[in-house]
Formats: C-alpha cells, structure tokens, sequence
C-alpha cells in the first residue's frame, strides 16, 4: 500500500493537495514541542460533499495513548487509523466534525516559522 493509499485509508478521500501553516515556537529545542498545523483539504471536501471537514487541525501526540484516553472521555468519535511511513497515525472529529490529525511524536516535522 503507497502512502498516498494510506492517507485516502486515514481520510476517507484522496488526500490531493493540502495547505497548511504551522503554528508554534521555533526557539524550543526540540520542535515538536508546542507546534500546531492548521490545514485544509479541499480534495477532501469534493469527495465527501460534506463541508465541515474542508479544514483541521493536527498535533504531535502518542497516538495510543490519546486515542485510548479520548475514548474513555467519549470524545472524538470513531477513530480512523492508517500507518502512515512506519508510524501509527488516527483521525478523530471534535464536536462540530472538524478533522484532528493525531501525529506520532517521532514524525520529524519541520516548521517554518
């Protein structure tokens, strides 16, 4: 399975293309810490003709660890989950739908501040 396949597992679409800003503090040493991606998935949106999921948010996270947590909150929803280069990544939706992208924390992300 490509990557691209794994994205479409992980979104329930093709992916295509997805803008997005990081947000956050360059000036901590490590730079996972404190950085948030908004993003917006117009590829997404044309599959699904559902207009919440246009746009997300995703954190760096121990994916388990917060997937299991927010079940036990009865937060997010039904997870979806795909490997994503080796690592475990999910999808929960907040209240109003939006995406939010569960990151593991060993993915290295680098942001331009």
């Amino acid at each position: 399975m490509s990557a691209n396949d794994n994205f479409t597992a992980l979104f329930g679409a093709p992916l295509g293309d997805v803008s997005a800003a990081f947000i956050g503090d360059s000036t901590r040493p490590n730079d996972h810490l404190g950085i948030l991606e908004l993003a917006q998935f117009e590829e997404i949106q044309k599959h699904t003709g559902n207009e919440v999921v246009r746009s997300g948010v995703s954190f760096l996270v121990d994916v388990h660890r917060t997937v299991s947590r927010l079940a036990k909150l009865g937060l997010g929803g039904q997870p979806t989950s795909a490997e994503i280069e080796g690592e475990h990544w999910a999808t929960v939706h907040d209240a109003d739908g939006v995406i939010v992208v569960l990151i593991p924390l060993s993915t290295s992300i680098r942001a331009t501040f």
